[in-house]
């Protein structure tokens, strides 16, 4: 069935994983703007076309805020560019993964067409391709093994650059969890093991920094739990909690592997 937009932020309720196959994300290039075009005219949409992305976007919220009928405008016009995309590539319900305001990511599927009213409006795909699709909670994990590109939609990049020893492990574990399917099973436990022991005896704290924190340390003291920005020498008293990442991360994926896919 095709896939059809009836609101703008959706998931695909089917769709948790998606291992070692083709995902893209495509989003509409300036999508506001190229919104009020349809809306307010053509002065209007050359006047936010000629600012940078954060004047135009508060030049729109003050525009929203003064006529509170602007919005559901825009939302009405963002969803007709959604629809007319998906029909235009024959998006259906087994491509779609999940929407924002502006985006659609798909598996499986390699649009054709880009551009529509005469070139005004033109989807864009987002950051390359990608092997690999896991849904954690509200979090949403990109990983493409041939390139290495890691992408947490939820979490800053600056996070993950910050976060390189444990970023090195979950993309080793991503790579385990896309290789079983071509990989014994008894191979594929001894590199999951490896992995736990990795993460459990590593020497490095900073792989104890959580990556759904802000890469902030957790600690007990005496008795209270807290965090850190940077990290505090254990003594008495200050315990650092290390099974963070490893639940938030690691274990999702463990619990994938033992499921089809």
């Amino acid at each position: 069935m095709l896939k059809v937009f009836n609101k703008l932020i959706d998931k695909n309720p089917n769709i948790d994983y998606c291992i070692g196959t083709t995902i893209n994300e495509y989003d509409i290039k300036r999508a506001h703007p190229t919104a009020l075009y349809f809306v307010s005219g053509k002065d209007t949409y050359d006047k936010l076309m000629s600012m940078d992305k954060l004047e135009c976007n508060i030049l729109i919220g003050k525009m929203m805020k003064s006529d509170p009928s602007l919005y559901p405008k825009i939302e009405e016009r963002l969803l007709y560019f959604m629809n007319t995309f998906c029909e235009s590539n024959n998006v259906d319900e087994r491509n779609f993964i999940s929407s924002t305001r502006d985006s659609i990511l798909m598996v499986n599927k390699k649009p054709i067409r880009t551009e529509f009213e005469n070139g005004l409006v033109r989807f864009r795909n987002k950051e390359g391709e990608y092997t690999t699709y896991i849904r954690i909670g509200h979090y949403e994990v990109l990983f493409d093994s041939m390139s290495g590109n890691l992408r947490i939609k939820g979490i800053d990049d600056a996070y993950l650059v910050g976060n390189p020893v444990f970023v090195k492990l979950f993309k080793q574990m991503l790579m385990i969890l896309e290789l079983s399917k071509t990989t014994p099973m008894p191979e594929c436990l001894r590199k999951i093991s490896q992995i736990r022991d990795k993460y459990m005896n590593s020497k490095d704290p900073r792989m104890y920094a959580s990556l759904m924190r802000g890469n902030r340390y957790e600690y007990v003291v005496d008795g209270e739990k807290m965090e850190s920005e940077v990290y505090l020498d254990e003594k008495p008293g200050v315990e650092l909690i290390r099974y963070s990442n490893f639940i938030e991360f690691i274990l999702p994926l463990i619990r994938i592997y033992f499921r089809p896919h």
